[in-house]
């Protein structure tokens, strides 16, 4: 299995979600050619075509429809951690 990095994963589910480019760039606050370049080199790390360009216009691949939702699970888990973890570091300890 490819080693995939995280913000590749959060590219696609942005562009993927909005079928955008660059309404997924501007989610993520980058440029829409850093969201081409990191969708594009995904692709090559997964040997998959996730998306269908048509000009402007976006649609998702078999494989882009099969990896979406289990990508959007895991960012919600990993979403969900963090905010346990940044709940818990507010409890912290009183020292007297």
């Amino acid at each position: 299995m490819p080693t995939i990095p995280l913000n590749a994963l959060r590219t696609f589910e942005a562009v993927a979600s909005r079928l955008s480019f660059s309404r997924g760039a501007e989610a993520l606050n980058v440029s829409p050619a850093a969201v081409s370049s990191q969708v594009r080199a995904l692709e090559q790390r997964l040997k998959q075509t996730l998306f269908l360009r048509h000009g402007r216009q976006v649609e998702l691949t078999k494989a882009g429809r099969k990896l979406l939702p289990g990508v959007q699970r895991g960012l919600a888990e990993l979403r969900q951690a963090v905010e346990l973890v940044t709940q818990d570091s507010t409890e912290g300890v009183l020292n007297i």
